[in-house]
């Protein structure tokens, strides 16, 4: 509406109030609803169970390193407790660690199969032939897992009376690999037809890791001990060597003594409890010095010669055709040889040697 100004001819505007109305949303554009207490009570549930299971693998690797570091050296102990905790976090009954020797997966560890199955995997171990989930784990490298067993047509006869053995129907067999081999596998079996999940394949190629450095500290410790022994071999046979030549050096003239050292050095070095030593005289053998006989016994057999046309003793082997003989009854020779003489060695001292139960070794050396 204009109106007309007293002051001029201009018209003057007058503005209408219009009232703001809010605008209608689309239901499209409507904001989420609020989750309802069933969802939040479910996300919750689902956060707890993984919580829990978190808290459960780090207990058990906990216990896997405390067994580890209490028996770095006990190789069975640390593949008992790897299986036991495997199997418990991934809800199978049972479970087994195969070594692989040769062409074969030997079993290492048992967890919840009976001592029938036991038994009959340790005279029994696995061909690498591809006709059980274990030796396809072993033969490619890769995990392996047959959902049913019984189902399963490329299980061997072998593989099957395992499975009648332990009654087990879904089987995951998890490959321990070292610098790009296959060394064993472990696998774990359930009683009821239910595939294991990949987060639980995880889990036990996790486990799976940890038993392939405990087999690889295991073969370095033993490694290193096999060179130590060596090494102390070699010390004490060089430490022996130098003692003979002492004696032999200020005992030149004194041939008992001499041979009293050698015989005592080549039995300490041996690890025999017993030892003499021979001589040749007028083409006989007698024996000239000991070690381990009491003074008595060793009185009475220095006049019994040991003849060489005889193969009944281990000195008259030796002397004949001047190899190496090894007899572990050394003392029962030598109440043989007494007997031939006429003496049974019934007498003070001697009677001792011939009842004896064997010594673990005996040396007879000749000059």
């Amino acid at each position: 509406m204009k109106r007309r100004s007293t002051a001029g001819s201009e018209p003057v505007k007058t503005l209408r109030r219009q009232t703001l109305r809010p605008k209608r949303r689309n239901a499209l554009n409507a904001p989420d609803q609020a989750p309802s207490a069933v969802d939040l009570q479910e996300q919750v549930d689902a956060l707890s169970r993984e919580l829990k299971e978190a808290r459960e693998q780090q207990t058990a690797t906990a216990d896997v390193l405390k067994v580890i570091s209490r028996s770095a050296f006990d190789l069975d102990a640390v593949l008992a407790t790897l299986v036991e905790s495997a199997a418990t976090l991934c809800e199978a009954e049972r479970g087994l660690i195969f070594l692989r020797q040769d062409n074969y997966c030997r079993m290492a560890a048992n967890y919840g199969f009976s001592p029938e199955l036991e038994a009959f995997a340790k005279a029994n171990p696995l061909p690498i032939d591809g006709r059980s989930t274990t030796a396809r784990a072993a033969a490619s490298g890769v995990v392996v897992q047959a959902i049913d067993v019984l189902a399963d047509e490329t299980q061997g006869e072998l593989a099957l009376r395992y499975q009648r053995l332990g009654g087990h129907r879904t089987n995951l067999g998890v490959p321990l690999r070292r610098e790009g081999e296959t060394i064993g596998v472990f696998t774990l079996t359930r009683q009821e037809v239910r595939p294991f999940t990949e987060k639980q394949i995880e889990l036990v190629s996790t486990f799976a890791d940890q038993a392939v450095i405990a087999i690889s500290n295991i073969r370095l410790f033993e490694e290193v001990q096999a060179r130590t022994e060596d090494l102390r071999e070699s010390l004490q046979q060089q430490t022996a060597t130098a003692d003979v030549l002492k004696v032999i050096s200020r005992s030149t003239f004194d041939l008992q003594t001499v041979l009293h050292t050698l015989v005592e050095s080549a039995a300490r070095l041996c690890e025999a409890d017993k030892a003499t030593i021979t001589r040749q005289i007028d083409g006989e053998f007698f024996r000239a010095e000991s070690y381990g006989f009491s003074d008595e016994f060793m009185d009475f057999v220095r006049t019994v010669p040991v003849p060489c046309d005889a193969w009944d003793s281990a000195h008259a082997r030796r002397g004949a055709d001047r190899r190496h003989c090894d007899m572990s009854f050394c003392c029962r020779t030598v109440h043989h040889q007494a007997n031939r003489t006429g003496d049974d060695l019934r007498r003070p001292g001697g009677d001792r040697h011939r009842k004896c139960p064997p010594v673990r070794r005996s040396a007879g050396a000749h000059t």
